[in-house]
């Protein structure tokens, strides 16, 4: 029953944002396809209910009980009924299971979620902490703020790198931001889609940006330290 009603909420979010840059996100078919797998599920379940003696074990199964109690009213033939709506809940099942794949499943899921429970889209900062002598932080500070480049669906501030003169390349709204040691903006590399990471890769001088389902390959002039470089 959690299924349906996260699929119900799922479609319902993809409506809302229909006219928006999260449409991107939408993922329709596949929230359809997982909606009639189980709907079909609880039809089954209903007929098998509804051609059986009557069980008190039947009463945990309350979806199907309920659905069983509305074709016993509609006078549905349980015996024609059955076996066809088991035949189509199999099918569906293993054609979910085999053509949907795990990840795309996951994001049709996770996404109306992930967008909601979005933390940063009031204040799209980076904070700086000055680290005392013991190790400890000292009181944050803005480092950076990009409340003026952001828009919903832009993305908000994640990843980011430092190269060897201390620039800051920040993933955030439209693409990585990059900043001088003082949180002066320098420029910004537009992806056109939300940008979760980056990294520095080859002899230093290449930046890998995670931008959405794509990682993108930018040679740069500066060069970022290498994981293991002394």
């Amino acid at each position: 029953m959690m299924i349906v009603v996260g699929c119900l909420i799922a479609l319902g979010w993809r409506v809302g944002v229909n006219a928006t840059p999260d449409r991107r996100y939408s993922d329709t078919p596949t929230t359809l396809f997982l909606l009639f797998v189980v709907l079909s599920g609880f039809v089954v379940e209903g007929l098998r209910i509804l051609s059986t003696v009557t069980d008190p074990v039947h009463r945990a199964e309350f979806v199907g009980l309920a659905i069983a109690h509305l074709f016993e009213r509609a006078d549905v033939v349980t015996e024609s009924a059955y076996e066809p709506w088991w035949y189509i809940h199999v099918i569906a099942a293993s054609a979910f299971i085999a053509y949907v794949p795990v990840m795309r499943l996951i994001h049709t899921c996770a996404t109306p979620l992930g967008r909601l429970a979005n933390s940063q889209k009031e204040k799209p900062i980076w904070k700086a902490f000055p680290v005392n002598a013991d190790g400890s932080l000292g009181p944050s500070r803005v480092f950076a703020d990009a409340s003026q480049f952001y828009k919903e669906g832009d993305g908000v501030p994640d990843g980011m790198k430092v190269d060897d003169k201390g620039h800051v390349f920040a993933t955030g709204p439209g693409g990585v931001l990059v900043y001088m040691p003082d949180g002066k903006l320098l420029g910004r590399i537009l992806t056109g889609v939300p940008t979760a990471n980056v990294a520095w890769g080859e002899d230093g001088s290449t930046l890998f940006v995670t931008a959405n389902h794509r990682v993108l390959r930018l040679k740069t002039k500066t060069r970022g330290t290498m994981p293991g470089a002394k």
